[in-house]
């Protein structure tokens, strides 16, 4: 669709300079050769929908032409409106102010826009712009993995906020919502990052309620709020009691002996270790040391090793190796005793034989 609007109607009252001679003999006058032309002072601008600008023009007159001149805009797509404030005119020079606003709903893409101005008697004088309208700037959140557990007091440190951008690339400020449980705390790298990417800590506290919780990740930028959920769950730490235990450790290095020892602390806080594939899963460790009982002359630092660590004993017990085991059901009365699983009966001689000729039978043909 074609669109033209009425930018200033602009009014030069004068009058028209005429060449002329005189003498003796009478002198011929010489028509005026008038002319007009219009200029803009940049041929191209871009804005998004919603946006606005201003383009100065300027028309210049020649020949002393001083007639009345409209201006217009032309190939204008429907909701690009314009408007023309007052020109100031000095000497053959009017300069004037365009302002152009676009629609909400004016779709991206480029436009060309002619502007024209006409006045009787003169050929029109035009200037050429291109008007480009750029996407709305948008950006959106998402977060990887979405999901995790800590128990209390550890932390996770590789979990990625991913930020999607669309024509704009300025800081987008993250936060984690007030909705967060007592004793979680978020912090980002970087904090306002202005690229695709950041990395999101969490922290439990020892003093935080176990339970499954979803966090609300909040980005703040110029196109405005955006969110993102994390689903974290929080589960107890383990109630470790301290108690007499002894190891027996052998090292790599010295395969033929086995030294003893005793363990002599185990770590308060867990160590979390997080495998990203097709299921996020987290695996939580804790630090145990081991005292041997004599000094090895023998060992050096970063030996390799292993430890064999008795949490219990018990005495006078059976001992039944797990390929003895099997699994049967069983059958309950009224009172919840087991009761014999009744068998079914045995076919007799005959039925029996009968039946193994049937299905021999079957089977050779």
């Amino acid at each position: 669709m074609r669109s033209s609007m009425i930018f200033a109607l602009i009014a030069c009252h004068g009058l028209a300079a005429c060449s002329g001679g005189g003498g003796d003999g009478g002198g011929v006058t010489e028509p005026p050769n008038y002319s007009i032309s219009l200029t803009l002072d940049r041929s191209s601008e871009s804005t998004i929908p919603g946006g606005g600008f201003s383009v100065t023009g300027t028309l210049t007159r020649a020949g002393g032409y001083a007639g009345t001149v409209t201006f217009s805009i032309e190939g204008a797509p429907a909701g690009i409106d314009a408007t023309v404030g007052n020109p100031v005119t000095s000497g053959s020079a009017t300069t004037l102010s365009i302002a152009v606003t676009v629609g909400t709903s004016v779709a991206p893409g480029t436009y060309p826009i002619v502007a024209r101005g006409r006045g009787a008697g003169v050929s029109d004088a035009t200037a050429t712009f291109t008007l480009t309208v750029l996407p709305t700037p948008e950006f959106a959140l998402a977060v990887s993995p979405g999901a995790t557990t800590l128990v209390q007091g550890a932390s996770q440190s590789d979990i990625q906020v991913s930020i999607a951008r669309t024509n704009f690339d300025g800081a987008v400020t993250l936060a984690v919502s007030s909705s967060v449980p007592a004793g979680v705390s978020a912090s980002f790298s970087p904090p306002s990052p202005t690229g695709a990417t950041a990395s999101m800590t969490l922290q439990v506290a020892t003093s935080t309620v176990p339970g499954i919780y979803t966090l609300t990740i909040q980005g703040t930028g110029a196109p405005g709020v955006r969110t993102a959920t994390f689903a974290l769950t929080v589960v107890a730490a383990p109630d470790f009691s301290l108690a007499i235990q002894p190891a027996t450790v052998t090292i790599d290095a010295i395969p033929d002996q086995r030294f003893a020892g005793t363990v002599t602390e185990i770590g308060n806080s867990p160590i979390q270790t997080t495998t990203i594939g097709t299921t996020a899963r987290t695996a939580t460790n804790f630090k145990v040391t081991v005292t041997l009982e004599q000094e090895i002359e023998d060992a050096r630092p970063g030996f390799t090793c292993t430890a064999e660590i008795t949490t219990a004993r018990k005495a006078h017990v059976v001992s039944v190796p797990i390929q003895a085991l099997t699994v049967r059901e069983l059958l309950y009365d009224a009172r919840g005793a087991v009761v014999p699983k009744p068998r079914p009966p045995r076919p007799r001689a005959g039925e029996a034989w009968r039946s193994c000729t049937t299905s021999t039978i079957a089977r050779a043909a």
